[in-house]
């Protein structure tokens, strides 16, 4: 049969110093007495950078969401920044994929372009 109440007697107060946090404190300068700062800070920037990057990402696409959802519900709005988008397609096809001659300078500006960022030509 399992017992309804527990009891706990209470312990003798003693003299001695300290407790857990003294317990902890004393812990924490023992591993830092052992351990070299410069050491450790060189081995924890990677980590502490991509968990930085990642919070400033996660901020960064709330804030986001949240523009976008805000402009969504106005009314007009969503219909009228297509059309734009459609607009400006046209455009830049006429300027750029009609005639033969666009289209190869076009294509090799991409080219560049690619090649400057990848590091490699294509």
């Amino acid at each position: 049969m399992i017992a309804s109440t527990v009891s706990i007697p209470a312990q003798e107060s003693s003299d001695q110093d300290g407790g857990e946090w003294d317990l902890l404190v004393g812990k924490v300068k023992d591993w830092l007495e052992q351990n070299d700062l410069a050491e450790l800070w060189t081995k924890a920037q990677l980590p502490l950078k991509v968990v930085g990057g990642l919070i400033v990402f996660s901020l960064l696409a709330t804030i986001y969401s949240g523009v976008l959802g805000t402009i969504n519900s106005l009314p007009l709005v969503p219909g009228l920044l297509e059309l734009a988008g459609v607009i400006w397609l046209v455009n830049f096809a006429l300027r750029n994929l009609i005639r033969n001659s666009d289209r190869d300078k076009f294509i090799a500006s991409t080219r560049s372009t690619w090649s400057r960022v990848t590091g490699r030509s294509s």
